[in-house]
């Protein structure tokens, strides 16, 4: 959204233990991409941190943690789980139109409605790490999967 982006729909992923998905970055090595590319499609530091899916996701496998759906406004808002407490940035409609009285409330609220699971779950930890910046956690990932522009 820091482009212009407008309309953004984010998705967060549960990828551990995910068939089928790669590496980007690794695959980006792979196909000999550099950093000083012009195209910024094919930089490899644009690839860290990104993961491809081959295939797709089976709704019964239950992966999706939250919708983060925005236009162009976002809001910096405060998350806490157990030994953790940071900052995130969240698309508006998220804290506008999911139950909870607190960020971190209404993620678990995404969770359950997502993968059935309630509470401080493994998979609130590793969101909440991941979209605060505290650490690399590898098993949420992020997927971009609707964007306009101005």
């Amino acid at each position: 959204m820091k482009n212009g982006e407008k309309d953004v729909v984010i998705v967060a992923i549960w990828s551990k233990g995910l068939r089928n998905v790669y590496d980007a970055y690794e695959v980006a090595k792979t196909l000999g991409y550099r950093n000083d590319n012009s195209n910024a499609r094919r930089r490899l530091a644009n690839h860290l941190h990104e993961y491809l899916v081959s295939r797709c996701i089976s709704a019964d496998e239950y992966r999706i943690l939250a919708i983060f759906e925005g236009q162009m406004e976002q809001e910096n808002v405060a998350l806490s789980v157990p030994g953790l407490t940071g900052l995130a940035v969240i698309p508006d409609a998220f804290m506008r139109d999911v139950p909870g009285k607190t960020a971190t409330e209404k993620l678990e609220n995404e969770i359950f409605e997502g993968t059935g699971i309630r509470g401080k779950s493994e998979q609130l930890l590793h969101l909440v790490q991941s979209m605060t910046g505290a650490f690399d956690s590898v098993w949420p990932s992020f997927v971009v999967v609707r964007t306009h522009h101005n």
